[in-house]
């Protein structure tokens, strides 16, 4: 499996993990992911989104503030 197809998959989990209310585990997969791989402008963007709603429901809103800038 090459890297473009694990972007995509990674995303998926963490939609289900979302979707299922383990956010503290989707979040842990996202920064994981990230600081693993080098990615794209694209993918690097819905990374930093999903991190920021995540944030944002748990209400760690100084992460928030300090991620989105």
């Amino acid at each position: 499996m090459n890297k473009q197809e694990q972007e995509p998959e990674v995303l998926v989990r963490v939609e289900k993990l979302i979707d299922d209310g383990n956010l503290n585990e989707a979040l842990t997969l996202l920064n994981a992911f990230e600081q693993k791989e080098r990615l794209n402008p694209r993918t690097r963007t819905f990374y930093h989104l999903y991190q920021c709603k995540i944030l944002f429901w748990q209400g760690r809103y100084k992460e928030l503030f300090k991620l989105a800038e």
